[in-house]
């Protein structure tokens, strides 16, 4: 028969962890107390969030001046399409009635009803017509080209504008909520205190305070004697004298060994100090 001592400890625990660098704005839960999953349990004023914050104000303000001078440009290229497309159809329409002219020339030409020289210069109106307005054509199509481009970097610039705005005018405290339904069992830091991401946590919250463990220190002949799977008597001399069946659960790194039980009654608490029997191990 083998009797240790130890202490009192949940199985299950989640230990929360600061999301950003910055100092404690509010701790919202007390040691003890139980929360639900997704409650806020603490607010972290970030530092980093301010500096993007100021960052984001600058782009704002950068891609603001964008948005307006390519507005600018945007307009004065709907009016270079405007007037170009408005050319581009007189010149249509100035070919269309050279062909014409061009086409009743030809056939008065071949039936000897009309001057060469006339014929002559309807062809050549036709031709500086067709030329005009493939001139025109391609004008106006770089235009249109042109306008496209430049509203497509409009809206870009826009949209970036607002994911700035949108950012610099975002909350710079971040709300830590509990990822499970428990209670606190203990509180690792105060407001104001600086954290970042690999400080100590926040806060620790156990799961199922009915599922318990005692921590056991054990070194030399002591490591021999205990292995997982042993059956153990947990006696809590808290509360008149409570015992409770159980068993070696898990050797930890460094030699501590873990003794598995459910607790017995709400008196049975972590932190409180309890004897492990194990019947079948020899020192």
């Amino acid at each position: 028969m083998l009797t240790l001592s130890g202490k009192i400890q949940p199985a299950h625990v989640v230990a929360i962890a600061s999301p950003l660098a910055g100092s404690v704005d509010a701790i919202l839960v007390a040691t003890g107390e139980g929360v639900t999953a997704g409650q806020v349990v603490a607010r972290v004023n970030g530092a980093r969030l301010l500096s993007r914050q100021a960052e984001a104000r600058q782009r704002e303000i950068e891609n603001s001046e964008i948005v307006r001078e390519l507005e600018s440009a945007v307009d004065e290229a709907r009016l270079v399409v405007s007037k170009a497309e408005a050319e581009a159809a007189r010149a249509a329409s100035v070919l269309a009635e050279a062909e014409r002219e061009y086409s009743n020339q030809k056939s008065l030409y071949q039936e000897a009803a009309t001057p060469l020289v006339t014929f002559e210069k309807s062809e050549r109106e036709y031709q500086t017509a067709r030329a005009d307005r493939d001139s025109l054509d391609a004008l106006a199509r770089e235009s249109r080209h042109s306008f496209q481009s430049l509203s497509r970097k409009l809206e870009e610039e826009r949209a970036g504008r607002d994911r700035a705005a949108a950012e610099a005018g975002a909350p710079t405290v971040a709300e830590v909520r509990s990822p499970i339904a428990g209670t606190v069992i203990s509180v690792g830091a105060s407001v104001g205190e600086a954290v970042s991401l690999d400080s100590a946590p926040l806060m620790q919250i156990a799961g199922d305070m009915t599922s318990l463990e005692v921590a056991i220190n054990a070194d030399g002949p002591l490591l021999r004697a205990l292995h997982p799977g042993q059956a153990a008597t947990v006696d809590i001399a808290a509360g008149g004298g409570i015992s409770a069946p159980g068993y070696v659960r898990a050797r930890e790194p460094g030699g501590q060994f873990l003794v598995a039980f459910r607790s017995p009654s709400p008196e049975v608490r972590p932190g409180l100090p309890a004897t492990v029997t194990i019947a079948e191990a020899k020192q």
